[in-house]
């Protein structure tokens, strides 16, 4: 049945109609659009909205459906204090859990706590020696474990670091219980892995929070063949309450299947591209950097995949078809991102993608215009990085991190997420970030470094149209005849609230599909 919305504030995002009040979506599209009130011979169920805001589907260019939903039954470490409050947390959450099974936890950051230094296995072994603990960094690029679980792992002072990563060791040559980057594999090596089961309910959770906050649509980047398998089943029994866009991870030899068929450009589940990772994560030092870290000048952080790899398998990928989304952060990660995608280019209109951006070199900021790179980013983590990121960079360095204003006055096109769950999922704290560069608290009062904000329009298309173009979705991110029928109804017109209430938009429908989720 066709369905009418009247009574709206309809934010089209369509530069040809940009105000309308009215509009009308049969099946999976949009059909009509009115500045006025419908003419009274078009068919259709009549809906008044009550002067609520509609908006083209919001998506999160940039989260991790699996982690997302997972994070629910492990500890939740986000936000402790210190490191006395974390291990409280740890040991609060090990009187909950079955004695057989490894504890996990998620969310600690040392850059959060008054001495911010990295915690120990022996920090962890006072509150829980008898079974393994594994405890993910806030942005899942270092882990924390116990002396059980380095054990387990068979991680001993003999033990090397692998490339792309580093065992931290103490002065005595110890392993101190953190693995940065790809030396985190180790231990997961020797995890139990999720079942089916397991997998399909994380999966079902975080695309059922997805779309509670608004979210019509995700770009899932690193979605391994056992995650696709039940994304399929969800998507087979019309589980999907959002639109998945894939990005598939794994190793050269699961991969190499996957890439034998062409990629899925219909559909709510769709597979489009293939995530490779070029360094690791700032707040843990694993990003790459063309110079040494200020507040380490013995590390320059770590290339997890070398540069000539990097590039092989680029080439590869975009040879099937698929487009490619590099992690890359630090500034050399993004050189290397940048050189691995100039040399395969945007054949057959397929353009590729650099996943997070955080710190680049001003010659490079020219470089992601000419090459049509899409940059990927998440606001909010300029705004939880902030408190440290100078301390990281240093003042020269910093001007080119979270640079997301520079990109856009270049012409490049921006796709918004959260990372979720590395931030919070929600679009409108992403939102509030990217038009104040501030945190909740209104703070700092200028913003950080605020000629980077945006303008709401501009922030609002980064998750809109900038997201359905990184995805190759061009029916999506707009409201217009003919368009998808992709929906977020919410209270509030972005656009003419005060910046400050733009966190507290409160979401009365999603629709996806022409169908409320």
């Amino acid at each position: 049945m066709a369905v009418i919305f009247v009574n709206a504030n309809v934010v089209t995002l369509d530069p040809t109609q940009p105000v309308a009040a009215a509009l009308r979506v049969a099946g999976d599209r949009i059909t009509h659009v009115w500045t006025g009130a419908p003419p009274a011979s078009v068919s259709g169920k009549t809906i008044d909205l009550a002067g609520a805001t509609v908006l083209p589907g919001l998506v999160d260019a940039h989260l991790h459906l699996q982690s997302l939903g997972e994070a629910a039954r492990e500890i939740d470490l986000v936000g402790a204090p210190s490191l006395a409050a974390t291990l409280a947390r740890v040991q609060g959450g090990a009187t909950h859990a079955a004695a057989n099974r490894w504890l996990r936890g998620r969310g600690w950051d040392q850059n959060d706590w008054p001495t911010p230094r990295f915690p120990t296995a022996a920090d962890l072994d006072r509150v829980v020696a008898d079974r393994p603990v594994w405890l993910e960094r806030i942005d899942g690029h270092a882990a924390w474990v116990n002396s059980r679980a380095l054990a387990l792992a068979g991680i001993d002072r003999k033990t090397k670091s692998p490339p792309g990563g580093e065992i931290v060791a103490g002065a005595d040559g110890a392993p101190t219980g953190i693995l940065i980057d790809n030396a985190m594999d180790l231990v997961t090596a020797v995890q139990p892995q999720a079942t089916g089961a397991e997998l399909r309910a994380d999966l079902a959770a975080a695309l059922r929070k997805c779309a509670a906050v608004g979210l019509t649509g995700v770009h899932d980047m690193g979605t391994t063949p056992a995650m696709l398998a039940e994304l399929e089943a969800l998507a087979v029994a019309d589980a999907l309450p959002v639109r998945v866009t894939a990005y598939l991870s794994g190793t050269d030899a699961e991969l190499a299947p996957l890439l034998q068929e062409p990629p899925r450009r219909q559909g709510l589940l769709r597979v489009v591209g293939v995530k490779l990772f070029a360094d690791g994560a700032l707040g843990s030092r694993g990003a790459a950097l063309l110079a040494p870290y200020s507040d380490a000048p013995q590390s320059p952080g770590l290339l997890l995949t070398p540069p000539a790899v990097l590039a092989q398998r680029s080439r590869r990928v975009a040879a099937a078809g698929y487009q490619v989304a590099v992690h890359a952060i630090g500034d050399r990660g993004v050189r290397v991102a940048l050189d691995a995608l100039a040399a395969i280019g945007n054949g057959g209109g397929v353009r590729h993608r650099i996943e997070h951006a955080q710190v680049i070199s001003p010659p490079d900021f020219d470089r992601f215009a000419a090459l049509e790179i899409i940059a990927s980013m998440q606001p909010t983590h300029a705004t939880s990085d902030m408190p440290w990121a100078e301390a990281r960079l240093g003042a020269e360095r910093l001007r080119g991190a979270y640079a997301w204003r520079q990109l856009a006055d270049r012409g490049v096109t921006l796709a918004f997420g959260s990372d979720a769950p590395v931030e919070d999922v929600s679009p409108w704290l992403g939102l509030y970030a990217a038009v104040t560069r501030q945190d909740l608290k209104g703070e700092p009062k200028e913003g950080f470094m605020p000629g980077e904000r945006l303008p709401i329009g501009a922030a609002l298309v980064a998750y809109t149209g900038g997201a359905a173009a990184a995805a190759m979705d061009s029916d999506l991110g707009r409201i217009a005849p003919g368009a998808k029928a992709d929906l977020t109804v919410v209270d509030r017109d972005p656009r003419s609230v005060a910046a400050t209430e733009l966190a507290t938009t409160r979401v009365l429908r999603t629709i996806v599909d022409g169908r409320e989720r």
